[in-house]
């Protein structure tokens, strides 16, 4: 339980941090917008052969989150180590550069022990690494997180660990699992 609360309160900081992410309109003209740009962009994502099973879902107006844990691990029970989140705003659209840097200065402020690299940028993404390390064994957590920008919205992938060291095949396999992410957008079908 400490790890899920851990891992909910540095998620909550990410909403607080940044509320310009989940702001809210209340007119029927931008939810009129918000449903069209709803059907305009959707992820596509291919989890690993383990079952996710999803434990959470948020949705209002222009901001939507799913976030699910794998249902086994190596150890045959859900540790709660281990989250993919997939967190959508519609209306806002960073350039993807601006995203990282804004992230990065708050969480810096958060921890000393921050730390970040950016592994892959294009023209409307960015993935990149970034962690709390305890000077330990294992990082107290780490994200491999890809933003992209699409034409109606703004969509987030992150997958995290908890206090759980991270090989570097596990790594690279993550790591190509989110670049092969894409926005696929309605003329795209």
């Amino acid at each position: 339980m400490k790890k899920y609360r851990f891992l909910t309160a540095l998620l909550a900081i990410t909403v607080l941090c940044f509320p310009s992410f989940a702001y809210s309109q209340t007119t029927e003209e931008s939810n009129a917008k918000t449903e069209k740009a709803k059907a305009l962009e959707k992820l596509r994502f291919k989890f690993d052969n383990r079952k996710w099973d999803q434990v959470d879902s948020t949705s209002r107006d222009n901001f939507s989150r799913v976030t699910y844990f794998p249902r086994e691990t190596e150890n045959g029970a859900d540790s709660g180590d281990e989250m993919f989140r997939y967190q959508r705003t519609i209306g806002l659209l960073l350039e993807p550069k601006n995203y990282y840097d804004q992230l990065i200065v708050r969480y810096k402020k958060q921890s000393p022990n921050f730390y970040s690299r950016v592994i892959v940028q294009g023209e409307n993404y960015i993935l990149f690494e970034w962690g709390i390390d305890t000077k330990g064994d294992a990082p107290e957590y780490t994200e491999l997180q890809k933003y992209m920008r699409g034409k109606t919205a703004s969509h987030i992938i992150r997958y995290s660990l908890v206090n759980t060291p991270l090989s570097n095949d596990a790594k690279n396999d993550w790591i190509k699992r989110l670049q092969a992410a894409s926005i696929e957008t309605a003329s795209s079908k």
